[in-house]
């Protein structure tokens, strides 16, 4: 079924690209790995580990570095981890053309209140003039303005990815549809479609972590991944960046991560999509992991207990952990944690 776009603004002129470079596919290059890089420093997925390695093969075909892969089997590699991609988070597909845009596909975005997004939206440049493009979501408060990405490059012919992150108010069940906007570089062409969307309520998750002997209440790292595949963090520790964003040392692709898991003091709530939930306890090398897979129902309230069982006794062996080097410092080497 295809939409009708409203043109707000459109120039004679075709969009001008940022600093285009030679080779378009360069150019692409380096637009999958900002996008990869924005993907993994903003919602790491159970695919996070597979866009780190995209990513390293992306820049080095960006810097034209002399060890880098050939340029079809980097092509091949994205084209497999885009289709990983879109089976899992929200997704839109769009032709650009010389007399509009047009929405492939009518299913609607399925959002969950309170909770944001990445939506991937797929670009098809249909005409014979190369674009750069941003996707941005019309309603206000959906995304902090500040944090958009740059327009992408879409060479004649081509499909980009773009990311239009959003975030939907809690307690807001929404409207039937929102507005895409999609602009050009310099704002030359500014083009609006409406996309059909459905507002599910989230799910309260409450996790208990125990020990399996006496069933006491201990601290661990948890991983609790949603319907949408997307890592959350929960508990008083959910916004400390400093246990949150982690520097990836290998590849050396200078970025910076946010990491699937949290740190819990031994209880934790937060809110999930409905869906499959996955959600994993683990306490160290002597302890051994425990993954819970729950089916959640919008609005419902689950309590989940995680109890880890002692693959060794250490102590009892005459071994005690512990850092001859007790500090604790922040995401900068030289400052400490207050």
């Amino acid at each position: 079924m295809a939409h009708k776009v409203r043109h707000t603004h459109e120039a004679a002129a075709p969009a001008r690209s940022e600093g285009e470079p030679r080779d378009s596919r360069l150019q692409q290059a380096q637009a999958f790995f900002e996008l990869f890089a924005r993907l993994i420093a903003r919602w790491p997925t159970t695919l996070q580990h597979e866009l780190i390695a995209q990513a390293a093969l992306e820049q080095r075909q960006a810097q034209r570095e002399h060890d880098a892969a050939m340029m079809d089997d980097v092509e091949t590699r994205r084209a497999r981890l885009l289709s990983l991609l879109h089976d899992r988070l929200p997704s839109l597909t769009l032709d650009w053309a010389d007399d509009g845009l047009l929405l492939k596909d009518d299913q609607p975005l399925q959002l969950t209140s309170g909770l944001g997004t990445p939506v991937l939206v797929d670009v098809t440049n249909t005409t014979d003039q190369p674009l750069a493009l941003r996707a941005v979501w019309q309603r206000p408060g959906l995304v902090d303005s500040a944090s958009l990405p740059r327009h992408w490059p879409i060479p004649p012919g081509s499909t980009q990815t773009l990311l239009a992150e959003i975030e939907w108010p809690a307690n807001d069940d929404g409207p039937e549809e929102l507005t895409l906007v999609l602009e050009t570089f310099g704002d030359e062409a500014v083009r609006e479609i409406a996309v059909p969307v459905t507002v599910e309520r989230p799910v309260t998750l409450r996790g208990t972590l125990l020990v399996a002997d006496g069933g006491t209440m201990c601290a661990g790292r948890v991983h609790v991944a949603g319907s949408d595949s997307i890592y959350r963090h929960g508990g008083e520790f959910a916004s400390n960046k400093t246990l949150t964003e982690k520097p990836i040392l290998f590849p050396p692709v200078g970025l910076w991560k946010k990491v699937s898991f949290f740190y819990c003091d031994g209880s934790f709530e937060m809110q999930v999509p409905p869906g499959e939930c996955t959600v994993t306890f683990e306490r160290g090398f002597e302890h051994a992991r425990q993954t819970r897979t729950l089916t959640l129902k919008p609005g419902e309230v689950r309590d989940v207990e995680l109890v880890c069982e002692r693959l060794i006794d250490m102590p009892a062996l005459g071994w005690i952990s512990g850092d001859t080097q007790a500090q604790w410092v922040t995401n900068q080497w030289n400052v400490d944690e207050p």
